[in-house]
């Protein structure tokens, strides 16, 4: 099912190249996530790639690509079942579908959906103990934000990611970590730059 979708995505990405190909261009983009964990912000680093579609002189389709380490605070239990308080760290392929409505030259708003695949998930005291077990594999969500085009190629923006997916459907959920009741879900910001060729 992960794997159908995932190809799904990217042939979408791929078949939309056709699409006003004279007003589109790739792009690459870097930056930061942010999240509150245990009331303390956590930072960690996105990039990938976008192909930005022009549709008409005022709105475009943006489908990207990412790999994204973000923070959560889930209570998990490490490799031996004991329960762990920590924060970790897990990485996704996210793949957001932007819909840009350009409401002044170079000044864009973005709405859009998201899919995220996870990679990873550590603990931030010790990275060598996975916790993927104890994630969802997938995650999806919604995306908005807003983003700065100046002549030239450059871009700057932000964007807020909320999640609608429980990524702790792995967890144990058996009473020894009191979470049986409780949702997680990504919730983060996003600042970045990027480039379009």
């Amino acid at each position: 099912m992960k794997k159908k979708m995932f190809l799904f995505l990217c042939g979408l990405l791929f078949t939309m190249t056709a699409v006003k190909a004279q007003d589109s261009g790739f792009g690459l983009r870097a930056g930061i996530n942010t999240d509150e964990v245990d009331n303390e912000i956590k930072i960690g680093p996105h990039f990938g790639v976008y192909y930005n579609i022009m549709l008409a002189d005022n709105f475009a389709i943006q489908p990207e690509i990412l790999y994204s380490i973000q923070s959560s605070g889930i209570p998990v239990n490490d490799a031996s079942g004991a329960s762990m308080s920590t924060s970790q760290n897990t990485s996704y392929i996210n793949i957001p579908v932007m819909a840009k409505l350009y409401v002044a030259p170079g000044l864009n708003v973005q709405l859009g959906p998201y899919f995220g695949f996870l990679m990873s998930a550590r603990s931030d005291d010790d990275a060598d103990i996975s916790l993927k077990a104890d994630f969802s594999d997938t995650d999806y969500g919604l995306a908005a934000g807003a983003a700065y085009e100046f002549p030239g190629g450059f871009n700057i923006g932000g964007r807020y990611n909320l999640g609608l997916a429980d990524v702790s459907e792995g967890l144990n959920r058996d009473g020894a970590i009191g979470s049986v009741d409780k949702r997680y879900t990504n919730q983060f910001a996003q600042f970045f730059i990027g480039f379009t060729f």
